[in-house]
């Protein structure tokens, strides 16, 4: 994770800062928590994933977001931090990394990303296979 010093209390923390009770791998919450959970109902999320604290009005309860209308002043100022994923076994082979940030969820940058899903779920099996024949190794 990147911050430009906006962020604060990151300098000190660092990506700890963005880890809190709720997350799905952190005492997570439940699916029927998260469903009544006005906040999270506004984001359109369905699990509590990182965020940071400025994003909540009690910046160590998820349950307390901030609205859409103050976390996009907040994104608008810098107010988050850059998030990008690197994966030997995913992204590495076709030259890609995830670009994403940090601020209210663990949220995605527009275009393509590789933390998705491969799965048809019609045939459940793989949507995609590396083929070495068509991604030859960059120098």
């Amino acid at each position: 994770m990147l911050d430009d010093g906006k962020v604060p209390g990151f300098a000190q923390q660092g990506c700890w800062l963005t880890c809190h009770d709720g997350e799905r791998d952190l005492k997570a919450a439940t699916k029927e928590e998260v469903a009544a959970n006005a906040a999270m109902q506004a984001y359109k999320k369905e699990d509590v994933r990182k965020y940071l604290p400025d994003s909540r009005t009690d910046p160590s309860d998820w349950k307390t977001g901030k609205s859409v209308e103050e976390v996009a002043r907040i994104k608008a100022a810098g107010g988050f931090v850059d998030l990008i994923q690197w994966r030997a076994h995913r992204s590495n082979p076709v030259g890609m990394a995830d670009d994403g940030y940090v601020l209210e969820w663990r949220n995605f940058d527009a275009g393509k990303k590789m933390f998705d899903s491969n799965l048809d779920k019609a045939t459940k099996q793989p949507k995609f296979m590396f083929d070495a024949k068509i991604f030859a190794p960059r120098r």
